[in-house]
């Protein structure tokens, strides 16, 4: 009996790190989306005389994923935008809505982690 209940306690242990090994390799886990992926892309921009307001719209294209959350970084003079998905769930969507301020520092807006460029400064 011990020898039996060893044995499924290791299977499950290895098939649960399987499962998640599975997971992070087809990008379900921690997975931001790519430009590529975005249906209906599109960008607006504001300019006023003090900043530049860009406004970020599409709809993931890829199924059983919502937005989980977005967030900006900057470098030097590059602004990149990670959209990072999630499995399907009540109440989320897929659809992208997102106003970002552009600092003067910043002359070029890039997408996703292949940092595709969606925007550049008219100098």
């Amino acid at each position: 009996m011990k020898v039996k209940s060893v044995f499924m306690l290791m299977t499950f242990f290895l098939s649960s790190m399987l499962g998640c090994q599975l997971f992070h390799d087809i990008g379900i886990l921690g997975s931001v989306l790519e430009l590529s992926d975005v249906d209906s892309f599109k960008i607006q921009q504001q300019t006023t005389e003090s900043h530049v307001q860009l406004r970020i719209s599409g709809l993931v294209f890829r199924s059983s994923y919502v937005i989980s959350s977005v967030d900006s970084k900057v470098n030097g003079d590059v602004l990149t935008v990670l959209v990072h998905l999630a499995l399907a769930k009540k109440g989320a969507s897929g659809n992208l809505d997102y106003n970002l301020s552009i600092p003067d520092v910043v002359n070029e807006v890039r997408f996703g982690n292949k940092a595709t460029i969606i925007w550049t400064r008219k100098k």
